[in-house]
């Protein structure tokens, strides 16, 4: 039973990244910057895993610098509360 939770947790987790991914690209785009300009996988793997509520939080991720929360932090925390709630 420990071992089915532990897997839908990294599902759900997986299923953030790829929001946070599919928000980049869109992000990046508009910007008309590479992807990992926006912000790389290893932040997206860290925000999806911690889940972070508020812009505050956001700033306590290795990789989430100052800049990228004022420019992009509402629409992370967008995508965080459109996915499913971490188990």
């Amino acid at each position: 039973a420990k071992a089915a939770k532990k897997a839908v947790a990294v599902t759900a987790a997986a299923d953030v990244v790829e929001a946070l991914k599919a928000w980049r690209l869109g992000e990046a785009k508009k910007r008309k910057v590479p992807a990992f300009r926006v912000m790389t996988d290893a932040a997206l793997t860290a925000i999806a895993g911690t889940r972070p509520r508020s812009k505050e939080e956001l700033l306590g991720i290795v990789g989430v610098g100052a800049r990228q929360v004022e420019k992009y932090g509402a629409a992370i925390l967008g995508v965080l509360g459109k996915a499913a709630p971490a188990r």
